[in-house]
């Protein structure tokens, strides 16, 4: 029968009448809930006074013990602090808030806590001899580190290296040794060590005192300066050792003691906490025997039950639709940024107006639903900006842009591999830090390149031992990995202490910084081919200079840059004379060492802002750009005598060569264009080959008529 009417109830009621109906049965329940509870409510009325006197006995028992508990933790807190620091403000405030404590505290305790102030006098005064004696022993390492590196005064006595170099070695053992194990140490590692340090330091001593014996007056003071300076350091280090060995006994026997304390405050604690627990029983034989508690509790079930189907009425089934709608656009968002439509800005705002004002689980959907839509949307539009710039280098200007503005990251580096696998830091931040980076012109030292894995120092700060940063930063290194090879690595620093909150930040930023390193990846690469390409069409293999082909791409921007300025463009044609010869006598090798060192010459000898082109076989072009009217022969002159004095060495014979040069200048001689300028300095140049060679000739009018072409 029941069976049989759920079955008609599921078939045959909408789901508006199952809501009707639920909330009758709802109304029924809470009137009959409410006439049981007026009958409840004068035995409550009774027992409330009694509940009040109990709760206002058991909340002063509870704020005493609170009270002193919690004095006790800022006494625990300040003596940690002051083992730390061994500050002075530190103490005071400690001193005072013992002496508060000791007015709460059972008289049983006070003699601990007096133990414990007289402990903590001691530690202070160990403590400050600690760190004047640490002092005194780091400025002695200081002064034989310096005495070390003075060896000039050896004057290159293998006796005295020697000796130098047996102390260098026993220092570095040294100073390790001292800062782990008896800086920061415990007090079974003391003995053992300062024992080791000790034979080292009596060895290195006992060299130094032998090798004095058979040296110059000299350096025998040099080395008993420095076997002195041994001899107090290992003083120093054997008193530092007993101070710190004190300072750990005594801070353990008054930690041992405010322990004890506790253990007092517990046990005062727990007879507090059997008070509550009578009092609670108390309060509980009151409810049971008022059963007003009970009616509340239904009337409280009834009432949240009405509100949470008032609830899924407003707040979920009308959401539901608004949400399937959202949905529906982001979807078409989503749909527009994949097709590289990202600028639906009025969508977009309308989907923003529509979950502003939801602070729900709903409105918590379709919040992160619409952060993750406005991540892909940025990272779409880096895409598409940085496929519109011109060089890698604009790339990686907007990487970093993202690690610092959006991002927040404070200190970054980004290296690019050169095609001799060089190692290059092409975006440095801050700026400052550039001078302590690693030499890396072999990146295989990089173990991120190296293995093209993420390479981190949190969770072991010795996996890379090049990073300068190890000591005082955390480093993360990602590997810009594309088509199975490695092009470049991000160095993302961090603080070398992070809590879980921040560890946990830090996870999720380096995700969405992954993200837009491998949005890069594929534009960084296009690019590079797109450069290597070009280097190729336009730069001569064998002197890397620029080719004619970058003449012709780049000569009329140069022209119009020439006029827009007013100035004047210097043009040399040059040609090494008998340069056939060379290849005839000592072979095409010998004549490609020449070009190139000839190359070379010719760079040397003009500015940066110039051009040097390799014009055909031994003839080159020269552009001097905004060169002062009447200098272009002044430069020739001086490439000239530089090429003359040179000595071209070659693997069988030492050379020498020289240089015919013809000069013009645009737009001074005049012409019809700059090819016609060009053709000038080639008319000027076979003037010079024609009269002797070795000699640099000035375009004129008359040499027209010279020439028959």
């Amino acid at each position: 029968m029941i069976h049989t009417i759920s079955n008609y109830i599921k078939k045959s009621w909408s789901i508006k009448e199952k809501f009707r109906a639920f909330m009758g049965l709802s109304s029924i329940i809470l009137v009959i809930m409410l006439l049981a509870g007026i009958y409840k409510h004068y035995i409550f009325h009774i027992h409330s006074i009694q509940v009040e006197n109990n709760s206002k006995k058991l909340l002063l028992n509870l704020t005493a013990n609170f009270n002193n508990t919690a004095l006790m933790a800022e006494i625990q807190s300040d003596f940690t602090a002051f083992t730390q620091t061994a500050h002075p403000e530190t103490m005071k405030a400690l001193i005072k808030k013992s002496k508060r404590l000791m007015e709460h505290l059972p008289k049983a305790a006070h003699p601990d806590l007096i133990h414990f102030l007289n402990q903590a006098g001691k530690l202070e005064i160990r403590m400050t001899s600690l760190r004047n004696n640490n002092k005194t022993a780091l400025e002695t390492g200081n002064k034989i580190l310096g005495q070390l590196q003075d060896l000039e005064k050896c004057h290159q006595n293998k006796t005295c290296l020697n000796a130098i170099h047996q102390a260098s070695m026993t220092y570095r053992t040294f100073h390790p040794l001292y800062i782990t194990n008896i800086l920061n140490g415990q007090i079974t590692t003391f003995d053992r060590t300062t024992t080791e340090i000790s034979l080292d330091f009596d060895e290195v001593i006992n060299t130094l005192f032998e090798a004095t014996k058979t040296l110059p007056v000299e350096q025998s003071t040099y080395l008993t300066q420095l076997r002195d300076m041994f001899m107090n350091l290992d003083d120093a280090t054997a008193t530092v050792a007993a101070i710190k060995g004190k300072v750990l006994s005594t801070a353990q026997d008054a930690i041992n003691t405010l322990n004890h304390i506790n253990t007092t405050l517990n046990k005062q604690s727990i007879t507090q906490q059997k008070s509550a627990l009578n009092l609670s029983k108390q309060g509980l034989s009151i409810a049971q025997n008022a059963g007003i508690l009970m009616i509340f509790t239904l009337i409280s079930f009834t009432a949240l039950f009405l509100t949470v189907s008032f609830f899924i009425s407003k707040s979920i089934v009308n959401p539901l639709n608004t949400l399937v709608q959202l949905l529906e656009n982001f979807s078409r968002l989503l749909t527009n940024i994949r097709t590289q439509n990202v600028n639906d800005n009025d969508r977009h705002a309308l989907l923003h107006s529509a979950i502003a004002d939801r602070h729900d689980e709903i409105g918590d959907v379709a919040q992160a639903t619409m952060g993750l839509m406005q991540h892909m949307r940025s990272i779409s539009e880096f895409r598409k900006k940085i496929e519109d710039d011109l060089a890698t280098k604009d790339v990686y200007f907007r990487l970093a842009r993202i690690f610092r503005k959006l991002l927040k990251f404070r200190s970054f580096i980004i290296y690019e591999i050169d095609k001799n696998e060089a190692m290059n830091p092409v975006f440095v931040y801050p700026q400052a830090i550039e001078k302590y980076l690693p030499n890396l012109t072999i990146s295989t030292l990089c173990r991120a390149k190296r293995t093209g894995a993420v390479v981190s120092s949190i969770t072991d700060p010795t996996i890379c031992r090049i990073c300068p940063f190890n000591d005082v930063l955390n480093h993360i290194c990602i590997p810009m990995l594309a088509g199975g090879q490695v092009m470049g690595v991000v160095q993302l620093i961090t603080p070398i202490s992070l809590n879980r909150r921040s560890t946990d930040i830090l996870n999720k930023t380096l995700d969405v910084a992954k993200n837009y390193i491998e949005e890069a990846l594929p534009v960084i690469q296009a690019k590079r081919f797109a450069r290597e390409l070009e280097e190729m069409a336009t730069k001569d293999q064998l002197t890397g200079l620029y080719n004619r082909r970058y003449l012709e791409i780049s000569l009329q921007q140069i022209i119009a840059g020439v006029k827009r300025r007013g100035t004047q463009l210097g043009i040399l044609m040059c040609d090494m004379d008998f340069f056939k010869q060379v290849n005839d006598t000592h072979g095409h090798d010998a004549g490609d060492i020449i070009l190139t060192k000839l190359s070379a010459i010719l760079l040397e000898n003009v500015r940066e802002s110039d051009l040097v082109i390799r014009f055909g076989g031994e003839e080159f072009l020269i552009l001097l750009l905004d060169i002062q009217e009447n200098q272009t022969s002044k430069v020739a002159e001086k490439i000239r005598a530089a090429v003359e004095d040179y000595t071209f060495q070659l693997q069988r014979a030492d050379i020498k060569k020289t240089l015919s040069i013809g000069t013009a200048e645009f737009p001074g001689t005049g012409g019809n264009g700059i090819w016609e300028i060009i053709k000038q300095a080639d008319v000027a140049l076979y003037k010079a080959k024609n009269t002797g060679r070795n000699k640099v000739v000035e375009f004129s009018k008359e040499l027209w008529n010279e020439q028959s072409y």
